[in-house]
């Protein structure tokens, strides 16, 4: 065969084209590389990090329409991403360490504690539950069923809460207790409050509530304590009030009730305190509280009643405390008040009262204090109230006009006016 022979020149040649080629591929192949690794980098660094609760976010439509199946809620309230009911479902589904699913029987009741938490404006400060502790019976302020863990109490007093009570509280319907009181919260009370039946202790005095009241607690059977002393709400005693028969205290004060008061609270049998004071009530205050024989405590005071004091009133033999003060009230004293055997207090200043103070009262050895001044009353103190002056009773004050109208046998007056 023929051999192939280079020259040297050739072969020069040869081996600058290959160092050449050598050089392209290098140029080229490295930028390559390194754009690869550039776009591998960005691609990276670009997919996000996942969150412990990213998994959860096809739950949020599923949890909400459950919600919204459950309670009635309507859907729009979770387009508002401040209202409380969307915080509560935010919280819930992203944040929540239970993971409820639509399925937890628990869910509900979790859901209306978050929505009383966001809507009262309450803080980590004074409330745990945004921590989110598995079981909202351990949370601040909650109590619960043993049997079933379901919420029995709420009981959030002094802890600076604003805002108003939202509707879902109506979903807690195991609840017996719920305390409001010494707070700012304001706005009228959500009607579902009715749905409420067994709850037993109701206390929401010191805020700044509006509206009704007494139409929605007139639906709870189980009433026994109800105290909405001041606060704003409004509107009349309902004649339906009869049905509250366990209620034993229920204290109305301070506020802005008006209308008559009716013959049929008369047949609240288990009635021990009644508190009406500082309202603007009308018509006269009427003989069928005689009748309320568990009676220890009664004040009608500032309230805007008339006509005469009914000697029922002397029925009332555990009665301890009887305040009538500041509104027209006409007529006599009832002899008949003499037979209220237990009465230490007895307040009837600013009224228009006449007639003579009967001696009478002098058989309520557990007096302490007599006050009957500003009145239109006359004539003579009678030595049997002024026994109770004496060991080994107690009377230690017994005010009455005694410096013109009423005659006080020395020592025996301790203020006159």
């Amino acid at each position: 065969s023929r051999r192939c022979n280079l020259s040297r020149r050739d072969k020069v040649n040869l081996v600058i084209s290959l160092i050449i080629i050598a050089v392209v591929i290098v140029g080229v192949a490295v930028p390559v590389v390194l754009i690869q690794g550039e776009k591998a980098e960005e691609t990276e660094s670009s997919v996000p990090t996942p969150s412990p609760t990213s998994s959860r976010v096809w739950e949020y439509d599923a949890i909400r329409d459950q919600i919204v199946a459950d309670t009635g809620t309507s859907k729009d309230v979770f387009d508002d991403p401040s209202s409380p009911q969307s915080r509560a479902l935010d919280w819930i589904v992203f944040v929540d360490p239970a993971r409820l699913t639509p399925e937890s029987a628990n869910l509900i009741q979790r859901y209306a504690l978050m929505t009383l938490y966001y809507g009262s404006d309450a803080s980590e400060d004074v409330l745990d539950w945004e921590a989110g502790a598995k079981d909202e019976c351990t949370w601040a302020g909650i109590g619960c069923h043993d049997d079933a863990k379901t919420v029995k109490s709420i009981e959030l007093e002094d802890l600076n809460l604003a805002g108003t009570l939202v509707s879902e509280i109506g979903q807690l319907t195991k609840l017996d207790t719920l305390v409001l009181s010494e707070n700012k919260m304001e706005g009228s009370l959500p009607a579902s409050i009715s749905f409420l039946v067994n709850l037993k202790d109701l206390y929401l005095h010191n805020n700044f509530f509006t509206g009704p009241l007494l139409d929605y607690a007139v639906k709870m059977p189980m009433l026994e304590e109800l105290d909405a002393c001041c606060n704003s709400f409004s509107g009349t005693i309902p004649l339906d009030i009869s049905s509250l028969m366990a209620l034993r205290v229920l204290g109305l004060h301070q506020n802005r009730f008006s209308g008559p008061l009716p013959t049929k609270i008369g047949t609240l049998s288990a009635l021990e305190f009644l508190v009406l004071n500082d309202n603007v009530f009308d018509g006269t205050i009427v003989s069928q509280l005689g009748q309320l024989r568990n009676l220890t405590y009664l004040s009608m005071g500032t309230s805007g009643f008339e006509g005469q004091i009914p000697s029922e009133l002397g029925l009332l033999s555990k009665l301890q405390v009887l305040d009538l003060s500041r509104q027209p009230l006409t007529g006599t004293l009832p002899r008949e008040l003499g037979n209220m055997t237990s009465i230490e207090h007895i307040t009837m200043i600013e009224n228009g009262l006449r007639g003579t103070i009967p001696s009478e009262l002098g058989r309520c050895a557990n007096l302490k204090s007599l006050e009957l001044f500003q009145n239109n009353l006359r004539g003579e103190v009678s030595d049997s109230i002024c026994d109770l002056r004496a060991d080994p009773y107690s009377l230690e004050v017994l005010a009455v006009d005694c410096v013109n109208e009423v005659s006080c046998p020395p020592g025996c007056c301790t203020f006159c006016f």
